[in-house]
């Protein structure tokens, strides 16, 4: 008995797997441009475009979209509304986190966006009101790829990112290939 639900469980992680592949392939063909900038201008992503602010003044291009129902979701509804913002890009994690090392200061902070591989309820933490029994069971069979680091201004850190993929979708019924930016943007004193 528990070697059949073994390998059913094997079977839905490999056409998971599939799946992913699949979809990032389609979003990579059809997709191309779906994040593209209005009037040809370079693709942006605020949470990068900070980084760029306190750092170099060219940013590779990377486009993300606000992305309000997954905030709702995986941050805390007791902070001040412009704490938090989660943006969602179909580039994958490392290219992410490769954008965010060459754009940030704190590039060269230990550790800092290092994609490494980790367990989701782990990865999106006890802070938000998601359904944690979902999201385990959207990754039977696979584990979150995350990358942090801090943004830093003046030698203040004035936000810290969380990067995550694939991500669940706002129903929590499917994992969806590219890359969920969390912002974390710490507060000012006096503010």
């Amino acid at each position: 008995m528990y070697r059949e639900q073994g390998r059913i469980v094997k079977r839905q992680a490999l056409t998971r797997r599939r799946q992913l592949i699949l979809g990032v392939g389609v979003l990579l063909i059809a997709g191309a441009g779906a994040y593209a900038a209005p009037g040809g201008a370079p693709p942006q992503c605020p949470p990068l475009a900070t980084a760029r602010a306190s750092s170099q003044p060219t940013a590779p291009p990377l486009a993300c979209q606000v992305d309000a129902p997954l905030a709702r979701l995986f941050t805390p509804a007791s902070v001040r509304p412009d704490t938090y913002h989660v943006y969602v890009t179909c580039a994958n994690v490392e290219t992410v986190a490769a954008a965010f090392r060459t754009m940030s200061a704190a590039g060269q902070v230990r550790g800092a966006w290092t994609v490494s591989e980790m367990d989701p309820l782990e990865a999106f933490g006890d802070a938000g009101p998601y359904n944690r029994a979902k999201v385990a069971e959207l990754y039977v069979g696979l584990r979150a790829r995350v990358a942090r680091g801090p943004i830093i201004e003046g030698g203040r850190t004035i936000a810290a990112i969380t990067l995550v993929s694939p991500y669940p979708n706002r129903s929590l019924s499917r994992l969806e290939p590219g890359t969920l930016i969390i912002e974390f943007r710490i507060p000012r004193e006096g503010r």
